[in-house]
């Protein structure tokens, strides 16, 4: 596995853009916050981990934040009044949210392509993610698995030394996702992903 240097995301996203709501009596898309009556935008992830920007209006309560559709790497706007209500949402930066929707487009399109089977029902929080040599490497407990992008799955690793484990680098989770996208891309070619990867 080519060993990458993460420099620009691989997904472009339009923050200034969003589906706009359907008003369920007319049919017609409705903007529910004006220009005029816009503050500003809050972050979080929220309590499915998802990448979440909460609209502030001047007057009006915080009912409506922008979700990110996977397929199309785009936002849309839905009502969302009880964001930060849960202990599991967690508010964040700018920066981090920008971060986040990338990790979760990287993690839509690797469980599309990637049989990851034996680690069910174990989610990634539950996982750590390493680097050693060529190999991107997962480890669950004290068992290490590693992604063989030729046979497109999961798999225990054929590394054998005890002590991989130390000498292994400990990666983030958008590294990881990052590392086996960009291999994927280079093995099936720029059409492995839809046309909203950033050029």
């Amino acid at each position: 596995m080519t060993n990458h240097k993460i420099s620009e995301p691989l997904f472009k996203i339009d923050y200034n853009k969003w589906d706009l709501l359907k008003n369920p009596e007319t049919g017609l898309l409705i903007e529910p916050v004006p220009i005029e009556d816009f503050d500003r935008f809050e972050y979080w992830s929220d309590e499915l981990n998802r990448p979440v920007r909460q609209i502030i209006s001047k007057k009006k309560r915080r009912l409506y934040a922008d979700y990110l559709n996977l397929n199309t790497a785009s936002l849309y706007r839905r009502v969302s009044s009880l964001l930060g209500v849960s202990p599991y949402d967690d508010e964040i930066s700018k920066e981090k949210y920008e971060e986040l929707c990338q990790i979760a487009l990287l993690k839509h399109n690797y469980q599309k392509q990637i049989n990851y089977e034996i680690l069910i029902p174990f989610q990634s929080l539950a996982l750590t993610f390493l680097k050693y040599k060529e190999k991107t490497l997962i480890r669950k407990a004290n068992t290490l698995y590693e992604v063989n992008c030729e046979k497109q799955r999961v798999e225990k690793t054929s590394l054998i030394s005890e002590n991989i484990i130390d000498k292994a680098k400990g990666i983030s989770e958008y590294e990881f996702y990052y590392s086996v996208i960009q291999t994927m891309i280079e093995k099936n070619g720029e059409e492995f992903l839809s046309n909203n990867r950033a050029l």
